[in-house]
Order: structure tokens, then C-alpha cells, then sequence
């Protein structure tokens, strides 16, 4: 069982989401729900490093062009920040 924290910038982009709340919430689940091999091999969240974190940075899909990026640390799921399209960090 993991413990969750969510960054301010995390919770001040979800809060400015209007669409693809449901999409987002689901996405979670299923990424939370998934072992790290499970969710690389998942095609509806392709789960991911982000190039160039030092700090073991991953990041999983919500849609095309839609990405939460989080950090695992000790058992605790750190959610970092929300991306919609035009603000990707690649």
C-alpha cells in the first residue's frame, strides 16, 4: 500500500482542467493499480522516465497529449504536475 502527496502545482493544474476530469481520475487508478513492469507495458498509460530527471521523475499518459508526471520515493507517490498540450516537458 502506497501513501500519496500531491504538489500545490499539481493540484492547481487539475483544478484548472474542465474536460477529461473522469479521464484523469481514471488514469490514476489505473496507473496505481498496476505494477511498474504492468504499467510500462500498458498501452492506455505507457508509463515512462523522463529524460533528464535525476530524481527518478516518471511519467504516464491521460491522452495524447496529456501527461501526469509523478515521483515514487519510499512508498509515497509523489504527484508533480498535470500537462496539457503546448506545456509538454519532454
Amino acid at each position: 500500500m502506497y501513501e500519496y502527496s500531491f504538489k500545490e502545482d499539481f493540484i492547481k493544474d487539475l483544478s484548472e482542467v474542465s474536460l477529461r476530469r473522469r479521464k484523469i481520475i481514471t488514469q490514476i487508478v489505473t496507473r496505481l493499480t498496476l505494477t511498474g513492469e504492468q504499467a510500462r507495458r500498458n498501452q492506455s498509460i505507457s508509463d515512462e522516465s523522463v529524460r533528464g530527471s535525476s530524481d527518478n521523475e516518471r511519467r504516464f499518459r491521460i491522452t495524447d497529449v496529456m501527461r501526469i508526471h509523478y515521483k515514487m520515493t519510499g512508498g509515497v507517490v509523489g504527484f508533480l504536475r498535470l500537462y496539457d498540450e503546448g506545456e509538454m516537458v519532454i
